[in-house]
C-alpha cells in the first residue's frame, strides 16, 4: 500500500520545499511530487534526469470562424466573463478571459464559434537518485492549477504502483486555496511547516482548520 505525505505551509517562504527535499533525500525509495505548479522549486533542490514531457490541456477556448461570422453580436451578451469584444470593423474577438463555458458557441446563429483545447502547461516525469519526481509548470495566467495538481498526483500514484514504491511525498503550494486542497485530498498525513512569526502562526491556524475539514492527521 502506498502512503502519501503532503508538506504544506500557510504562507510562502517558510522553508517548506527545503524540508521536503531533505525528507525525500533520507528515504530509500520515493515518488516526489511538486504540487506548486505555479512556481515549481523542488527540481532546483533535487538532481534529476528528465524522462518525459507531456502537454497539459485545461479549459477549452472559443474560436471564431470569421468566414462564417456575420458580426451580429449575439455572443457578446451571452458571455458572462466579458471575454468577447467587437472591434471597429465589426470583427468578433475572444481574449484570454474566456472560461470555456461554450455559451457563445451555443447561441451563435451562424455556427461560427467552436470550442478548442487550450494548452495550460506541461508536466514532467524525471528520475532521481532514490526514485522518481513529478512536477509541472502552468503557463502564467492560466487557471485550473488544481486540476493540474490532480493530474500530477495521479501520475505519481501510477508510477508508485508500477514500481512498488511505498511512499509519495508531496511538496504542496503555499496558502490554503484550491491548490492546497488538491494537494492534501486523499493523503495519509500532512506536515505543516510554520514560520516563527505572528503572520506564520496566523497562516498555520488557517491551514490547520483546512486540514481538519478533511480529517487528515497532521504534524507541525
Amino acid at each position: 500500500m502506498t502512503r502519501q505525505i503532503a508538506i504544506l505551509s500557510g504562507k510562502g517562504g517558510a522553508g517548506k520545499t527545503s524540508i521536503t527535499a531533505s525528507i525525500i533525500k533520507m528515504m530509500d525509495s520515493v515518488v516526489a511530487v511538486d504540487a506548486d505548479v505555479n512556481a515549481s522549486n523542488l527540481p532546483i533542490l533535487l538532481p534529476y534526469e528528465q524522462q518525459s514531457t507531456t502537454a497539459y490541456y485545461g479549459m477549452d477556448i472559443a474560436l471564431v470562424d470569421h468566414d462564417q461570422c456575420t458580426g451580429c453580436g449575439v455572443c457578446l451578451s451571452a458571455c458572462q466573463f466579458d471575454a468577447i469584444s467587437q472591434n471597429e470593423e465589426g470583427r468578433i474577438l475572444i481574449d484570454s478571459d474566456c472560461e470555456g463555458c461554450a455559451a457563445c458557441a451555443f447561441v451563435c446563429p451562424e455556427n461560427a464559434i467552436s470550442m478548442a483545447e487550450r494548452k495550460g502547461g506541461d508536466w514532467y516525469v524525471s528520475s532521481i537518485a532514490n526514485g522518481y519526481m513529478i512536477h509541472a509548470d502552468l503557463i502564467p495566467g492560466e487557471d485550473n492549477s488544481g486540476k493540474l495538481i490532480t493530474k500530477v498526483r495521479s501520475e505519481a500514484s501510477a508510477i508508485a504502483k508500477e514500481n512498488d514504491i511505498s511512499y509519495i511525498v508531496i511538496d504542496g503550494p503555499p496558502g490554503t486555496s484550491c491548490q492546497a486542497i488538491s494537494s492534501i485530498t486523499g493523503t495519509d498525513l500532512v506536515l505543516a511547516v510554520v514560520e516563527e512569526s505572528l503572520s506564520g502562526l496566523s497562516d498555520y491556524r488557517r491551514l490547520a482548520e483546512l486540514i481538519g475539514k478533511f480529517s487528515i492527521p497532521h504534524l507541525v
